[in-house]
C-alpha cells in the first residue's frame, strides 16, 4: 500500500492542466482500521489524502 501511495504522490494526475488532489479511499474489515491508521501520516508525507473506512 505504501508503494501505491508513493506512486500516487509522485506521479499524480492533472485535471484541466492543473495538478489534481490525490485521495486514496481504503475500506477495511471492521476492527482493522487501527492497523491502517499509519497510512494516513504516510500519505501526508506524499501529499496524498488517505481515508480509511470500515465495511459494515
Amino acid at each position: 500500500m505504501q508503494d501505491h501511495i508513493i506512486d500516487l504522490g509522485t506521479t499524480g494526475a492533472k485535471v484541466d492542466g492543473m495538478p489534481a488532489s490525490m485521495v486514496l479511499d481504503l475500506h477495511v474489515q471492521p476492527g482493522d482500521s487501527a492497523a491502517a491508521k499509519s497510512l494516513i501520516q504516510f500519505g501526508r508525507d506524499y501529499d496524498v489524502k488517505v481515508v480509511i473506512k470500515e465495511f459494515r
